[in-house]
């Protein structure tokens, strides 16, 4: 399964979220992030994320559409919509 993150402007949300899934669900190890921000300072937060998770894959969003159209393409499995807010925490009864 592919798991495609939207974000735009929250770096540290979204640093929350991949630690959740590196914690949570290491099983899903396709990540792929569709970024953008609104000034260099935003910029320099993605920058860093970029550095800190060299397996996620880090797309620049030019154009919605068109962005996620090309990343969703480009998957062969079924994919997990998330955004920049979002936590990830399972929960099992065994």
């Amino acid at each position: 399964m592919q798991i495609l993150i939207f974000s735009k402007n929250r770096a540290q949300q979204l640093n929350l979220l991949l630690k959740s899934l590196y914690k949570n669900a290491p099983q899903f190890p396709d990540i792929s992030v569709i970024h953008t921000w609104s000034s260099e300072q935003f910029k320099l937060g993605y920058d860093k994320l970029i550095k800190i998770y060299p397996d996620v894959k880090f797309v620049v969003e030019n154009g919605f559409r068109n962005t996620t159209l090309q990343v969703i393409e480009k998957s062969t499995e079924l994919i997990c919509p998330m955004v920049d807010d979002d936590i990830f925490w399972w929960f099992c009864l065994c």
